[in-house]
């Protein structure tokens, strides 16, 4: 079964996106990618996905723009 979250970014820099979502679970162990391909202007907006794993704690989001050199997101679910 899986579980639906809403994921908003308050921003994102130039160059970034699009992204890939993870599931973190309690341990810090990651699993998925649970959405791949998410457009910036998306996570901006908010996006709802129901494909995350039952376990989720917190969602590391990657970019996978090549000009984009920053560290990956970890957003703590409440």
């Amino acid at each position: 079964m899986s579980k639906t979250v809403l994921i908003q970014l308050t921003t994102a820099g130039p160059g970034t996106g699009p992204f890939d979502l993870y599931c973190v679970d309690i341990f810090g162990n990651i699993t998925g990618p649970f959405e791949t391909n998410v457009p910036k202007s998306e996570l901006v907006a908010g996006f709802t996905s129901p494909n995350a794993c039952d376990d989720i704690a917190a969602v590391k989001i990657i970019s996978k723009s090549t000009l984009c050199n920053g560290d990956d997101i970890i957003l703590s679910l409440p």
